[in-house]
């Protein structure tokens, strides 16, 4: 759903996710609503499956971004904010983030590492 369409919901039922005014304390993945999971999910990018973000993680992170009522249209937009940035990152980047596995070294740098450790 868009900016547009939270910005036009009601903030004055408390019921409602765009009327929530407290602090998230969510106790299953399940009952996360899938604005919310697509929002979490971009901010653990690395993550296959929403259910393997903790869920202290879960809450922690949509504690820090929410503001109260009305905080659905902004929550909205830093989901696609991140999702841009992610996608928008080039292959060389990229692979300078990832920790490297020993299958991603070269025999040359794997001697070198080696003779480095031994000294």
């Amino acid at each position: 759903m868009s900016v547009e369409y939270w910005s036009k919901q009601p903030t004055d039922n408390p019921w409602t996710l765009n009327g929530f005014q407290g602090t998230f304390a969510i106790s299953d993945h399940s009952l996360v609503a899938e604005e919310l999971r697509q929002y979490v999910m971009e901010c653990f990018p690395k993550v296959e499956r929403f259910n393997r973000i903790p869920i202290d993680d879960v809450n922690r992170v949509l504690n820090e971004v929410w503001q109260g009522p009305g905080s659905m249209s902004m929550l909205v937009q830093r989901t696609q904010d991140l999702r841009d940035a992610r996608r928008s990152r080039s292959t060389e980047t990229i692979k300078m983030d990832e920790v490297k596995s020993i299958d991603d070294y070269t025999d040359e740098e794997f001697a070198v590492t080696i003779k480095a450790d031994e000294d």
